[in-house]
Formats: structure tokens, sequence, C-alpha cells
């Protein structure tokens, strides 16, 4: 199983570096930091179009987009 980990510092201007990236690692689950976004702003059909299922976790509520983290499971691999 290869488990990765990115602080992304902002997953929308980074989508096509994560498709890209995770097109040529093919990690089984990752775990992104730093989203810089809501969960409804999340680019879960471009994770789902690289064959990953997400999971968005929210830690600050007062504060619409400081700290949201992420992990992704490959379709392959069962939810954790």
């Amino acid at each position: 199983m290869k488990i990765a980990t990115w602080n992304v510092n902002s997953i929308r201007s980074r989508i096509t570096h994560l498709q890209d990236w995770l097109a040529a690692t093919q990690p089984d689950v990752v775990l992104l930091q730093e989203l810089k976004c809501t969960a409804d702003d999340f680019p879960m059909m471009a994770v789902q179009g690289a064959g990953y299922d997400a999971t968005v976790l929210v830690f600050h509520h007062q504060q619409k987009s400081l700290i949201r983290c992420s992990k992704l499971n490959s379709e392959l691999m069962p939810r954790l």
C-alpha cells in the first residue's frame, strides 16, 4: 500500500498538478492539507475522474477557507 501526503496550499489553483501527480505516482491513499476552499468548492469531479474517492474534513468553521484537509482513496482500495 502506498500512502502519500501533500500540502497543496490551495487545491483549486493546483488541481492540474494534483491530477498529473496522481497519474504518475498512483498512491492508494492520499492526505491533502491546506485545501483553502470550502467543502462545496472542493473539485470532487476532477478527483473522481482521476480514479479517487474523497472525504473533505473541516477543522475551523469560523473562517470560510482556513484549514481543510482531504483524504483520497483509490477506487481500488476499500474506504478507510
